[in-house]
């Protein structure tokens, strides 16, 4: 496939490099850290059904016809899935987003993104969701702010979780499924404590949901993000590490910045069958992400 030029958006203090055929650029973009230039398009090739190939930042996932790999969104309408959904069109991934109610997402996702109606507390309804796709991230959960009783905890935050990776076995195509869920999970914190009574026993339930995912056979990755806030990403440096943080605003984190660590997880074979917790660390970002993911231990199955 011959090269041509592309103005694209790339994170500020990245080394990743922009791969993007399309994009559609809003104020989610200053608002993450990105900032736009001119770069290059020279997706590597693979043959179709061919494992997909490690991402290193440079190099993104295409198929031989040169059409773009086709990642499955759940949480993409909004917060740090929403960034995400942004972050891999523009390097150059086919995104499809699951909507409850499509109506009204393409005002934030743009018109190039496909919008898929489902709803993970009724299996029924994702396995047309997953159909073609190689891989899944997972942001969704109960809105924060309000509270929510344990059912409805249960039905969104473990057993969505369950049908989705049911629905990807059954699909047969899923090659990774990056799941997004929070730190403070062993560690006991007031912030634990009070998320727990807020949102009923929400650490307890994604607790499950991780170990869903470590038996379900599939290649994953669990990334417990810190306590999250809205603020520009790429400038301070990240912390990946594999323990158990507590919860609290000690270990924080941009939305941003978490985006940035999914979507290098997808095709990081360090990050392959890993649980791993990722927080603001010290001072500015000297270290890509890419290397401090090589780095991580594949989980037992009882991490």
């Amino acid at each position: 496939m011959s090269q041509k030029r592309s103005k694209c958006w790339v994170r500020t203090g990245s080394r990743s490099t922009c791969d993007a055929v399309r994009l559609v650029p809003g104020p989610w973009a200053a608002h993450a850290g990105f900032r736009r230039r001119e770069g290059r398009v020279s997706p590597s090739t693979t043959e179709v059904g061919d494992p997909i190939q490690r991402h290193s930042g440079a190099e993104m996932p295409f198929s031989a016809s040169g059409d773009a790999m086709l990642v499955l969104v759940v949480g993409g309408t909004r917060g740090t899935g929403l960034l995400a959904v942004h972050l891999l069109q523009q390097q150059g991934y086919g995104v499809r987003v699951l909507a409850r109610d499509p109506r009204g997402v393409k005002a934030h996702t743009g018109p190039s993104i496909e919008i898929v109606q489902g709803d993970v507390t009724k299996a029924e309804t994702l396995v047309p969701a997953v159909q073609g796709v190689r891989a899944i991230l997972y942001t969704a959960g109960v809105r924060s702010g309000h509270w929510a009783g344990e059912d409805r905890i249960k039905h969104t935050d473990f057993e969505g979780v369950t049908h989705t990776l049911s629905a990807a076995r059954t699909a047969g195509s899923v090659e990774r499924f990056v799941y997004m869920t929070s730190i403070g999970g062993v560690a006991p914190s007031f912030s634990a404590t009070l998320l727990n009574l807020v949102k009923r026993n929400v650490l307890k339930w994604r607790r499950r949901a991780e170990d869903a995912i470590r038996v379900s056979g599939m290649n994953y990755s669990v990334v417990r993000a810190g306590f999250l806030v809205n603020a520009p990403g790429g400038g301070r440096s990240v912390q990946i590490s594999q323990g158990d943080l507590p919860l609290g605003p000690r270990y924080r984190i941009a939305r941003a910045d978490v985006a940035e660590v999914l979507v290098e997880a997808l095709y990081h074979g360090g990050a392959s069958h890993a649980t791993f917790e990722v927080v603001w660390g010290d001072g500015p970002r000297r270290q890509g992400v890419a290397e401090m993911l090589s780095r991580l231990r594949p989980d037992s199955t009882t991490a």
